[in-house]
């Protein structure tokens, strides 16, 4: 009865080991005490992101409106309604009614501001964020994640300025530079998925991602649900001021020790080979993003490359969300608040539902870092999801700033021109991803064919080896 009781222990042992197996990596036994203890959490660096992501939200929801309320009182327009529009209606498209030309000037003077917002942020990001990236593989995902939280402390510090001095807009631009300055939303992303990869292994990274990705969408979409009315009902300082708090709380998140555990092991060979400045740092990024793309081994290149590109489409059609709003806050929609907060709420659990089951415009994005993490090795994290969020910097530039200048020129004749042309680019990341399909399944073909050849030779060697030893015994 014993022997049956340990039998029975053991089993339940082993498949709840194998159970823990599918979400938690073990790390080896030789491993640093802390990366072990990081590898056995469930929930590790997923506040960091989540705060943030709440806080930048809510302030994104709020910039189109803001600068619309702006730039309204500095050309001295009264906006329409927002629940009935002027005299009982929205005004609707008329190019020869003069308070309709002055609405859409409005319009174009918004979406200028907002592509000089975007440029001072994703502009500086483009280029720190691969090196800040790298810079992390030595330092540690820590440092490098609380640098980028500090940036975006400044940001919303000075929008609340903004707001409640009413001082100059270009006072927001200026701002968010600080957030570029320090790696920008991309490598935010990027310090993330480096640090669950760190704790992850291939057969439960993507899950990982897939709920962290999903688990954002609804954080984010629950905390849209009261912003349309708190900006209707007490404007926008509740709001802004909750965001402050949400990215204040990351960064004391990752300050307090043994909440956020570092994951880079310092004493390693690649770190002790390593610098910790970080102007040696960045010329060990440069080395690092060539190295990154001269191994070629099983097409490693080409996958990487489709890779970033079809993420970099995703960017350029995802960035479109605050131009959407711009255009249905103009006549002859005239969207509140309310309505805005709706739309983005119904956006966000799209992109949760996306991220847990794999359909809507999001896939792609639980998807993509899982693939990127599995083709390179674990000390190359770093540099791959810097490289990305390089990527992600550069969509986010371009597209803000090509959708706001078609717009602006377009507003006057034809408003919606600017999604016909988004429609149109959306087949391109279809076509990547047929391409990508075909080299992955030419890279499996070849490791198959890799692994019989050995498996060959290794059975030709023993025969040898084994003939040798006959011959010798003879003798």
């Amino acid at each position: 009865m014993a022997a049956v009781a340990t039998s029975t222990n053991d089993e339940i042992k082993t498949k709840s080991s194998r159970k823990n197996m599918t979400f938690l990596k073990p790390a080896p036994p030789d491993a640093p005490i802390n990366i072990q203890r990081a590898a056995s959490r469930y929930i590790t660096v997923e506040p960091v992101l989540m705060l943030i992501v709440v806080g930048f939200g809510v302030m994104a929801l709020i910039l189109p409106q803001y600068l619309r309320y702006r730039v309204a009182i500095q050309q001295n327009v009264t906006l329409p309604d927002s629940s009935n529009g002027i005299n009982g209606t929205c005004v609707a498209r008329n190019t020869s009614n003069p308070y309709y030309v002055r609405l859409q000037d409005v319009q174009a003077e918004v979406a200028y501001w907002q592509m000089i917002i975007t440029l001072s942020g994703t502009l500086p990001a483009l280029f720190v964020a691969p090196f800040l990236g790298a810079w992390s593989d030595t330092v540690g995902r820590k440092v490098v994640l609380g640098l980028n939280t500090l940036g975006f402390v400044c940001y919303v510090t000075g929008f609340l300025l903004t707001y409640h001095l009413m001082l100059p807009i270009w006072v927001i631009p200026v701002s968010f530079s600080f957030s570029g300055l320090t790696g920008g939303y991309g490598l935010l992303n990027a310090q993330a998925f480096a640090y669950l990869s760190d704790v992850t292994n291939n057969q439960n990274r993507l899950l990982r991602i897939a709920i962290l990705q999903g688990s954002l969408s609804i954080v984010v979409g629950v905390a849209q649900i009261g912003i349309g009315y708190l900006i209707r009902d007490y404007g926008y300082g509740p709001p802004l001021w909750m965001a402050c708090i949400a990215i204040c709380m990351a960064l004391l998140y990752i300050i307090i020790p043994s909440l956020l555990i570092e994951t880079v092991d310092r004493t390693s060979k690649r770190a002790e080979n390593r610098n910790d400045k970080l102007w040696s740092s960045f010329i060990d990024g440069i080395e690092d993003l060539k190295l990154l793309f001269e191994n070629n081994n099983r097409l490693r290149r080409w996958r990487l490359g489709l890779l970033y590109l079809i993420d970099f489409m995703r960017e350029i059609l995802e960035r479109s969300t605050p131009l959407v709003i711009v255009y249905a806050l103009g006549p002859p929609f005239c969207w509140s608040s309310v309505l805005v907060s709706g739309y983005t709420l119904i956006l966000l659990f799209g992109s949760a539902l996306a991220g847990f089951v794999g359909c809507f415009r999001n896939i792609s994005q639980p998807l993509i870092p899982a693939m990127l993490a599995k083709i390179v090795s674990d000390d190359e994290h770093g540099v791959v999801f810097a490289f990305e969020a390089s990527i992600q910097n550069l969509g986010s530039l371009i597209s803000p700033v090509l959708l706001n200048l078609v717009y602006r020129k377009t507003v006057q004749t034809q408003p919606n021109f600017v999604f016909i042309m988004l429609g149109t680019l959306g087949f391109i990341p279809l076509i990547l991803t047929t391409f990508l399909q075909v080299i992955n399944r030419y890279s499996k073909r070849m490791e198959q064919q890799g692994a019989e050849s050995t498996e060959k030779e290794g059975i030709e060697n023993n025969g040898m080896i084994a003939m040798v030893e006959m011959g010798t015994m003879t003798d």
